[in-house]
């Protein structure tokens, strides 16, 4: 399992993330991929190397990275933070919330995106507690997980010039 976040190494929220990871997920080991504070583009593009990447089955890449002022979300257009799951053609389950560009470069190389039953804001657990809970609930493919599709127009692509 990969989780893809923008803090850095010795914050202790990242050390709450893989252990609520390994307990969602007993059976993986959690690599940590760091990005720069708010850097959903960077953090995008990493998502899209893993989830896209040959590999061996089963993997999972899990993403929480705090939007940056202009980043857009959530997404679709009015809706609220969410957690979203979709599945890449190489068999990764991807799993972070519907927030700034992570999920774009990886986007036509995924299976649709569903928003899941996890809100990625609000009351506790924080997020990093949320993260582990929504992992675990899209792992488990309990059959409440998915709430609703989200149309793939709606998720916003990054255009460059």
């Amino acid at each position: 399992m990969h989780l893809v976040v923008d803090r850095v190494p010795t914050d202790p929220v990242v050390a709450e993330m893989v252990e609520g990871l390994a307990v969602a997920v007993p059976d993986g080991t959690v690599c940590v991929e760091l990005v720069d504070g708010g850097d959903t583009v960077a953090a995008g593009q990493t998502v899209a190397g893993l989830a896209l990447a040959q590999g061996p089955a089963g993997r999972v890449v899990a993403h929480d990275v705090a939007s940056a002022d202009g980043d857009p979300g959530p997404w679709p257009d009015g809706s609220d933070d969410c957690f979203c799951v979709a599945r890449s053609r190489t068999g990764v389950l991807v799993v972070g919330p519907n927030a700034g560009w992570t999920w774009a470069a990886a986007l036509t190389g995924l299976t649709p995106l569903f928003r899941i039953d996890v809100t990625a804001a609000g009351a506790p657990p924080h997020a990093a507690g949320r993260l582990a809970v929504a992992v675990r609930h899209a792992v488990g493919g309990h059959p409440h997980t998915v709430a609703s599709a989200i149309d793939p127009r709606g998720v916003p692509v990054r255009r460059h010039a």
